[in-house]
């Protein structure tokens, strides 16, 4: 991306960091409205898991990441301290390879990790047809039904008081 926004710059292209950030969601777009609580998976013992189980009467933020993604890795804590607010219950669906990967990671860094249900794609094949998810981090704000209201890519301070209200006011919509 960075090398991309760079040769925009020089060719003298301004703002075309913003075309790629609007074709990304043009093609997320098409998963507004899905179902994700029909979503099945597998909790990092390998077994089945549903999302909608995990629901509880909540909005759900789910947070597609891999240990791979250093973006990923970096919003973690951000979206543990969300989780930790109460206002939303935070999934985070990890789509490395191995469960095993993610339980070594989760080990190191416990912390980021305390009030978020963890659960695995294996390269994300389950949540793809769905979700769409094929760049990392992409997170969906599920309302307590488990639509998809809002899908936002790349890392945010999740926390903050801003982002809060803004999920919250997506949510009234």
């Amino acid at each position: 991306m960075k090398f991309f926004q760079t040769l925009c710059l020089a060719a003298g292209l301004w703002g075309c960091g913003d075309a790629v950030d609007d074709a990304r969601m043009a093609y997320y777009r098409q998963y507004l409205g899905n179902n994700a609580g029909a979503l099945a998976v597998k909790d990092l013992a390998g077994e089945p898991a549903q999302l909608k189980a995990e629901l509880n009467g909540k909005p759900v933020v789910l947070n597609l990441w891999a240990t791979w993604c250093p973006p990923c890795l970096e919003e973690m804590p951000s979206l543990n301290e969300l989780a930790s607010q109460g206002d939303f219950n935070v999934i985070a669906i990890s789509v490395d390879a191995k469960a095993e990967r993610v339980a070594k990671y989760m080990e190191q860094y416990p912390q980021h990790f305390e009030n978020i249900k963890v659960l695995h794609d294996a390269n994300g094949k389950k949540q793809r047809p769905l979700l769409g998810g094929n760049q990392y981090p992409v997170t969906y704000l599920l309302n307590k039904r488990g639509i998809v209201q809002r899908i936002y890519t790349g890392p945010r301070a999740w926390h903050e008081a801003d982002m809060v209200n803004k999920m919250k006011h997506a949510l009234k919509n």
